[in-house]
């Protein structure tokens, strides 16, 4: 059918035809529109669902904090000391010999040397030999260490020495004693474990004597 654009009537018909596709359009798009919107909600939903079903059920337990460590404290045995120093006679261990001032000291480690009943007493309460043998026995529960020092003129005796065994004692120079004493000289390497006597005068010690032991 030909339709006369000149006429009112054509032209009314044209743009009837016109709104006509346009609501068509703007109806279409809008129907695209909400059904993607639709369907981007329900991705949506079901992907919150997905993570929810991922989630743990319980609450993960709270980690027991760590206890500290409190630093072990250092033995005081280990540090000499120059206080207390009285004269006597006393039986001993001597780990070093050095020089401050120039005056000598040796660094004594005091024990006692029990015979008899003392002696057989306290091997019983270690737990040792009981007499123990030769009739004497070692004690030596306080680790202290002393500085005693050292008499210029101060006499050492040694018994068990190699070089000149004698049980009265044997005597040798300080200097010399003392580089054994040092392990300066392998000349006597069981210096620092055998026992002495040292004897101190007016604070200084005058005499140090190797205690034999058979």
């Amino acid at each position: 059918m030909a339709i006369d654009l000149r006429s009112k009537q054509g032209i009314a018909l044209v743009a009837g035809i016109a709104l006509l596709t346009l609501a068509v359009g703007f109806g279409a798009a809008f129907l695209m529109s909400r059904g993607a919107v639709k369907d981007a909600e329900e991705r949506a939903r079901l992907a919150e669902e997905q993570v929810a079903s991922r989630q743990p059920s319980e609450t993960p337990p709270a980690l027991e904090p760590t206890a500290s460590v409190e630093p072990t404290p250092a033995a005081t045995g280990d540090t000499p000391t120059t206080t207390g120093i009285e004269d006597g006679t006393f039986f001993t261990f001597i780990e070093k010999v050095t020089v401050t001032g120039g005056t000598a000291y040796i660094t004594a480690d005091y024990a006692q040397m029990l015979t008899g009943d003392a002696a057989a007493a306290a091997a019983t309460k270690a737990g040792d030999e009981s007499p123990p043998p030769n009739d004497y026995y070692i004690v030596n529960e306080n680790q202290k260490l002393r500085n005693v020092p050292v008499s210029a003129s101060v006499k050492v005796l040694l018994s068990t020495w190699e070089a000149h065994f004698a049980v009265e004692g044997y005597p040798v120079e300080f200097s010399e004693w003392s580089d054994m004493i040092n392990g300066v000289t392998d000349d006597f390497p069981r210096a620092t474990m055998v026992p002495y006597w040292i004897t101190i005068k007016n604070g200084k010690a005058t005499k140090i004597a190797e205690q034999y032991l058979p």
